[in-house]
């Protein structure tokens, strides 16, 4: 057993839990959904709390009784403390400004990456207290010590081990600049944080506070925890870390004005690490048993272990760095953080949108697709051309891409010269002059093939959109209207990749080559080799 929340104070015990988990829920709605409500909980009311607290700190350096005493400087005055709720609503700022598109900071690519600078700041914080508590054990040989707060602390080898396990779950974050405001500013997404993450994180956060945060755990490391778990579970898909963000600084703030909550109170509910039910300063607990602690240190080491390897081996299997990419793509908590952006923009909005692949503002899409590098000074970019390796390369991509292109709702746009092969870095070397008499008469044929597709297809136009699959570089998607279905299935990946799509007629064919497929009990069967797709009527 975790926690000592049976006998006569169950009850209790159970509804201070209730009354934490659903307060956070309710109150991270109200941040995250209105301007008004962020305004208040992240700005007002940190404000207060920090006159209080500073008008505190003036009274117990004047030595006045009323600030010694109060509950704020008896039980919250460690650095820790402090450290993590400004830590945490710094993060909720940055994810406002990025969720609203506030100024050039909220609207910068290079911004992207704070939310994985914040999660990292503070999984560094708890690390350091882990590490301090390590030091008392190692270095002053304490196997108990008791913090400024009057907490009771078992040290050793499980601090080591979750301390390490924090280490690496930072390194467990992947797509660091792939986070994305929805169109309703309603949220900042990061769908690449799967549940693949959140499992982590969690497991090792509440590790952190079973070891560290004795009579908190009950409610920083359950309750705090699955509030935004659960969130993101049920209904904000992708938006895990923005309920981690506003939940914790929701937390903080309240344990920072009323710790006797969780201190010194009926709600006060300690980890059964401490046998003996008390945890008194003056004499520590007379008899503990840390196998608790040291078994979720484990885990917690084990698990962010086997996540980190699991990462690396998804990044080599599609040839991606981490860090700079997504790589979760073919998980359906991804997908469906993804549709969340399209299913925040209205219908009027959604369906004739103007896509893109490329504009005078960036480089050509053939050029991006096919060279291996980038060359360094403009005059060695001017006269760049393809090699005929890297141009095959792009002119595949660059199929597979049009075939999406005009197959998503939307309005499909292209910039003049892409149809035709037209290549070159950033403006002006994007610009140059339509080649005429000399375009890529096979890529001017594909894009003409395209766009007949959706002149005549009515389910190209204006037909519901539904995913069936997407897994690493494969994707396909429906769409469909008035009975008419049209089947787009792409395979970006590096090997042959098996298709079975169910369809109710003898044989399917494919819009774009005219090739036939049999239908077998109910099922077209195909295999796309590596770059290449198909449009399926």
């Amino acid at each position: 057993m975790l926690f000592d929340v049976w006998g006569s104070d169950t009850l209790i015990h159970w509804a201070g839990w209730a009354m934490v988990f659903i307060g956070l829920i309710v109150l991270n709605e109200v941040g995250r959904r209105t301007k008004l409500g962020a305004a208040i909980i992240f700005g007002v009311a940190p404000l207060a709390m920090t006159i209080y607290c500073v008008a505190i700190a003036i009274g117990v350096s004047q030595g006045a009784e009323w600030a010694l005493t109060n509950p704020t400087h008896v039980y919250q005055n460690s650095w820790f403390h402090y450290a993590k709720v400004y830590a945490a609503l710094a993060g909720c700022w940055g994810f406002i400004a990025i969720k609203y598109q506030w100024g050039k900071i909220g609207k910068a690519h290079w911004f992207r990456a704070w939310p994985f600078v914040i999660v990292a700041i503070n999984i560094m914080i708890a690390v350091v207290s882990d590490f301090e508590s390590a030091y008392h054990f190692f270095v002053l040989g304490e196997s108990t010590w008791v913090t400024s707060e009057g907490a009771t602390q078992l040290a050793g080898w499980n601090n080591v081990f979750n301390g390490i396990a924090g280490i690496i779950n930072i390194f467990c974050m992947t797509g660091w600049w792939s986070v994305y405001a929805s169109e309703d500013q309603t949220d900042m997404l990061w769908p690449d944080m799967t549940w693949v993450y959140i499992i982590a994180y969690d497991i090792w956060n509440f590790c952190y506070t079973y070891n560290c945060l004795p009579t908190h755990s009950w409610y920083c490391g359950l309750a705090l925890l699955l509030a935004p778990t659960f969130a993101n579970h049920f209904w904000n898909k992708g938006g895990w870390i923005q309920n981690r963000a506003n939940t914790l600084a929701l937390w903080c703030m309240f344990a920072q004005v009323f710790p006797l909550f969780q201190d010194n109170s009926v709600f006060t509910t300690i980890t059964s690490v401490y046998a003996d039910g008390f945890m008194n300063p003056a004499v520590r607990p007379t008899a503990a048993n840390p196998t608790a602690q040291g078994v979720v240190a484990i885990i917690a080491l084990v698990v962010n272990v086997v996540i980190l390897a699991s990462i690396i081996k998804r990044a080599k299997a599609q040839k991606k760095n981490p860090y700079k990419q997504e790589i979760f793509t073919d998980q359906r908590d991804f997908r469906e953080a993804m549709e969340t952006l399209r299913e925040h923009y209205p219908p009027a909005a959604f369906y004739p949108a103007m896509n893109f692949l490329g504009t005078h503002d960036t480089a050509r899409i053939l050029t991006l697709l096919g060279a291996e590098g980038t060359p360094k000074t403009k005059a060695e970019r001017a006269a760049y051309r393809l090699s005929p390796t890297e141009l095959a390369r792009g002119l595949a991509k660059l199929r597979l891409a049009g075939m999406l292109l005009y197959s998503f709702p939307g309005s499909p746009t292209l910039f003049y010269g892409d149809e035709a092969g037209v290549q070159g870095f950033e403006d002006p070397l994007n610009r140059g002059a339509f080649p005429w008499g000399s375009e890529d008469a096979a890529l001017t044929d594909f894009f003409r093939t395209l766009g007949q597709l959706r002149r005549t297809r009515e389910s190209l136009r204006s037909g519901a959109l539904r995913y069936l699959l997407a897994r690493g570089g494969a994707l396909a998607i429906e769409r469909e209207r008035g009975g008419e279905r049209t089947v787009t299935a792409l395979n970006a990946g590096p090997s042959p990749l098996p298709v079975a799509v169910d369809w109710d007629r003898p044989t399917v064919q494919d819009a774009v080559t005219g090739q036939r497929f049999l239908v077998i009990d109910g099922k077209a069967h195909l295999t796309l080799p590596p770059l290449n797709g198909v449009i399926l009527i």
